[in-house]
This record gives structure tokens, sequence and C-alpha cells, in this order.
């Protein structure tokens, strides 16, 4: 049974690696350039739905560490030995990453919502 639960876990940290790998390739905000010339309330439309893009991605990151924090919560490692080292610093390492991941998309939002008012500026 306790072989079981670890292979399971070890399987899903190896699906959320991958995502993790899958989703930093696709985590881009708008480039510099489009920022640059962003001038009309279309540009600037364009770069807030970049900006929001770029929030959604980053929440996502910060659910797929929430899960690992709670699957090296529940595993047989954290629960036996409390506070181990090595499981201690993974929880860490989670919980730093949510935190600022969920940092970087309020921040993205918010720029979001800047590009948003600027389009509706450039509309009139």
């Amino acid at each position: 049974m306790r072989t079981r639960a670890m292979m399971v876990a070890v399987i899903a940290l190896v699906g959320t690696i991958a995502f993790s790998a899958c989703a930093l390739r696709k985590a881009e905000g708008p480039a510099a350039a489009q920022v640059e010339r962003a001038e009309t309330g279309t540009d600037h439309a364009a770069v807030a739905e970049q900006y929001a893009k770029e929030a959604a991605e980053l929440r996502g990151k910060a659910v797929m560490h929430d899960v690992m924090l709670r699957a090296y919560e529940k595993g047989p490692t954290y629960q036996k030995v409390r506070r181990k080292r090595s499981t201690a610093a993974m929880v860490k390492h989670c919980r730093n990453l949510i935190y600022h991941y969920m940092q970087a998309a309020a921040e993205a939002e918010a720029m979001a919502q800047e590009h948003r008012e600027l389009a509706a500026k450039e509309s009139q």
C-alpha cells in the first residue's frame, strides 16, 4: 500500500514538473516592443489581453504548487518524520512560490487593467 501511494506521488510530481516546464515556456507577457509601440485603443487592448493571460498562467502555477505542497504535507516522509529537513525545504519552497506567483499575478492583472483603461480612452 505504501509503495503504491509513493508511486502515485512520484507520478503526480513528474506530471507536475512536466506541466510546469511547458507553462514556463508559454508564460510570456507582452513583449517590450509591443508595449512601447502601443498607441491605439486596439494596441492597448492587445497588451491588456497579454497581461491577463500572463496573470492566469501565474495563478495556474500557484495552484500547481499548492497541489505539490499538499502532497508533501500528506506524504509518508512528512507525516512520519515531521519537519524532516528535505521535506520541510520542499514545503517552504512551494509556499514561497505560491506567494510570489500570486503577487506576480496580481501585478499582471493590474497592468492589464491599466491597459484596458488606456484602450477605452484611446477609443473615445
